[in-house]
């Protein structure tokens, strides 16, 4: 990816930055997250063997916590998710190795 800004002053004025490279490091593929979308018990499972999962936050739409959890050494996670209304939400998976987003729909 590539990536700089835009100014643009109040008299109309428009400059830009030098444009820089940027390197996303993407940890989602050492998430599994099943079945999504999901009826009532999703779970996580890290795909790398040596670290663990330490805690679960869900979050609604409006960014608000609406569940937390948190786990001792554990690579699957099992998150009941049951009274969760339909809609689309946001699952923060904390590891021992960092922390992960991902999104899923309760149905």
């Amino acid at each position: 990816y590539f990536y700089r800004l835009q100014q643009v002053d109040y008299d109309g004025h428009t400059t830009y930055s030098k444009v820089i490279p940027v390197t996303i490091n993407c940890t989602n593929s050492t998430i599994k997250l099943y079945p999504n979308p999901v009826a009532d018990i999703l779970f996580a499972q890290l795909q790398d063997a040596s670290a663990s999962i330490t805690a679960i936050r869900i979050f609604d739409a409006k960014g608000s916590i609406i569940s937390a959890q948190t786990f001792t050494n554990t690579s699957t996670a099992k998150v009941n998710v049951a009274g969760l209304s339909k809609g689309v939400y946001m699952i923060e998976i904390v590891t021992s190795t960092g922390t992960v987003k991902e999104k899923f729909i309760k149905q």
